[in-house]
């Protein structure tokens, strides 16, 4: 009886707390917002002049500037609040499991060495289950094999009657220390990528750089950059941007909120040749709903077996103005379908009159299904479009999305 009511105890407070933390997080939202407005109020959006009426030149520019610094500044704000807020909205409950189901893992964890101390089910905002483990593992003797985080998510599959998979940025292996494990529903696609890429004729680094990177809750982000001109400095500017890009996303990000902070940090570097393009895309592996957003970038092709979708839009680099204005895309992709990404060196070869045309034609009848391969396909076409030259930088990005079991 005492052991019942304990558990209930614990479970309120368990439920208290996730409360008490919610209302915080409410709490500096709304002191952020509140300090975003206090900026854009700032001044009122008007350059003021000197007592004569007049302004000199050197005063125009540094109040435009300023002008321009606080909105960015209230524009990083209200980005920050709408991410707590949306933290603080999560909603999460608790699946409950038998305690014969959680008997029967412990048991079959115990066969592998593994201790386990506690288990939790729960069903997230997007009305998909994830598991969250508790565990500790017996070190392996010499040739005895690992039993790995991918074999748990196997045996909790078969136990709970839904298809698990680890979270993205999982250990692979159970340490000798108490390690808590997540475990999420498998996504209806995943993912395979290709890259090709060369760098401009005489330069030892290219300019462009890229990352995909598979994030939790079923996201998967591809972002091509490609910095002011070529080598080492233009490495420099587009792999901040790249880094950056990759890390406000994995942090909750907006793709247009971690543009814009992106943005305000190269517009703040002393060096002028701070400016990149940004292509990114983000995938929701469990819908097959894709985003793109474009800063200065290429346009994106969607191959559907034989059918080409082109997206594009038009738009300055990161770097260059305070107010950004990078467009974002949305479309829908199948099994089977690929997402074509290219840097401007490679677009660039097929300017001339009827060129992408052709271009777009040749991806029609490309029947190379491995991204990899396709990447180097197109890479092909373009230097050969271009007489053999390789006057800028050229990157092509390939992914590909296959349902799972398919």
């Amino acid at each position: 009886m005492m052991k019942k009511q304990l558990s209930e105890r614990e479970t309120q407070e368990a439920a208290l707390l996730p409360e008490y933390g919610r209302k915080r997080l409410l709490t500096y939202a709304d002191s952020f917002m509140q300090l975003a407005k206090s900026f854009y109020g700032m001044g009122g959006g008007h350059i003021q002049e000197d007592s004569d009426h007049k302004i000199s030149r050197e005063n125009y520019l540094w109040q435009k500037r300023l002008m321009e610094n606080r909105e960015l500044l209230a524009d990083h704000l209200c980005e920050m609040s709408r991410i707590m807020t949306g933290i603080a909205q999560e909603s999460y409950h608790m699946k409950p499991m038998s305690e014969r189901a959680r008997y029967h893992i412990a048991k079959e964890l115990k066969k592998r060495g593994i201790r386990l101390y506690r288990i939790f089910c729960m069903i997230n905002e997007n009305g998909k289950m994830e598991a969250a483990l508790t565990m500790r593992a017996k070190l392996p003797e010499p040739g005895e094999e690992e039993y790995t985080v991918a074999d748990i998510a196997g045996l909790l599959s078969v136990n709970l009657g839904v298809r698990l998979t680890p979270a993205a940025g999982s250990v692979s292996c159970l340490s000798d220390e108490s390690t808590t494990v997540v475990f999420e529903e498998e996504a209806r696609y995943h993912v395979l990528t290709g890259v090709a890429r060369v760098a401009k004729e005489g330069e030892r680094l290219s300019g462009d750089n890229y990352t995909f990177t598979e994030m939790e809750q079923g996201r998967f982000a591809a972002v091509l950059a490609d910095g002011m001109g070529s080598g080492d400095m233009a490495c420099s500017a587009s792999g901040l941007v790249v880094e950056l890009f990759e890390q406000f996303l994995t942090s909750g990000f907006s793709l247009n909120g971690a543009a814009q902070m992106i943005n305000g940090a190269l517009l703040s570097s002393a060096r002028e040749t701070d400016v990149s393009t940004l292509d990114a895309c983000l995938v929701n592996l469990y819908t097959g709903v894709c985003s793109l957003m474009k800063a200065g970038a290429s346009g994106t092709y969607v191959k559907r077996d034989n059918r080409i979708e082109k997206l594009e839009a038009a738009g300055l680099p990161l770097g260059v103005f305070g107010q950004l204005e990078a467009l974002e895309m949305r479309c829908e992709l199948m099994h089977g379908e690929y997402v074509i990404m290219l840097s401007d060196g490679v677009s660039d070869c097929f300017t001339r009159p009827g060129a992408e045309a052709l271009f777009e034609d040749m991806l029609a009848r490309l029947e190379v299904r491995e991204p990899g391969e396709m990447a180097h396909a197109i890479l092909r076409q373009a230097i050969y479009q271009s007489e053999g030259r390789i006057a800028d930088d050229m990157t092509v990005l390939v992914i590909g999305l296959w349902e799972n079991g398919g």
